[in-house]
């Protein structure tokens, strides 16, 4: 009697075993699959700051990497309008580093160059602020960001209004700080 139990014990730490061992081999197996053959392209862009310095209007940008598969973003162009749909084309935003590369789970803050003569020269894309003053024009500056994915496929992202500039033939007349932080999905 005491022999059938003791088998019966053997038997059931023998399943335990058994159990223990497939889950460790099904939690390695998930944890390749997660980090080795599953893709996920995943890199956002988020305005933090606006100023100015210099000629230059400076957007603070940072991107982020939160995939598992490095992600580059090649270039950021600008764009003014009034704030309707009709956005007059802009140039490619001044920075040194693009093309950027991102490694996975990281994260940089890049300074985008706008310069102040850009945007005063086109002052009249701006909608009219004063009516008894048609020289003094509020712009809205929208990014477009051009990003390169693990799979090669280019992908051109177009971010919300971010922050309003207000123009004269003669210059910058005010700057408003970014009034809603929002990110962009470079990578989906």
């Amino acid at each position: 009697m005491r022999d059938r139990n003791r088998s019966h014990l053997l038997a059931l730490k023998d399943w335990l075993a058994i159990t223990f061992s497939v889950l460790a081999l099904l939690v390695s197996a998930l944890s390749f699959y997660y980090s080795n053959i599953r893709i996920e392209d995943s890199a956002t862009a988020g305005l933090t700051h606006v100023t100015t310095e210099n000629e230059d209007i400076v957007a603070q940008v940072v991107f982020t990497n939160v995939g598992n598969r490095q992600a580059s973003i090649l270039e950021v162009h600008y764009q003014f309008s009034a704030g309707d749909s009709n956005f007059s084309f802009g140039n490619l935003a001044r920075s040194t580093s693009f093309p950027l590369t991102l490694p996975p789970h990281e994260l940089r803050i890049v300074d985008l160059r706008i310069p102040i003569q850009y945007v005063a020269d086109n002052y009249k894309v701006g909608a009219v602020i004063d009516s008894q003053s048609e020289n003094l024009r509020r712009l809205v500056c929208i990014f477009d960001f051009v990003s390169l994915d693990s799979r090669g496929q280019i992908h051109r992202t177009s971010s919300t209004v971010l922050f309003t500039v207000e123009v004269s033939p003669k210059g910058l007349k005010s700057l408003s700080d970014v009034s809603e932080h929002s990110v962009t999905a470079l990578l989906r």
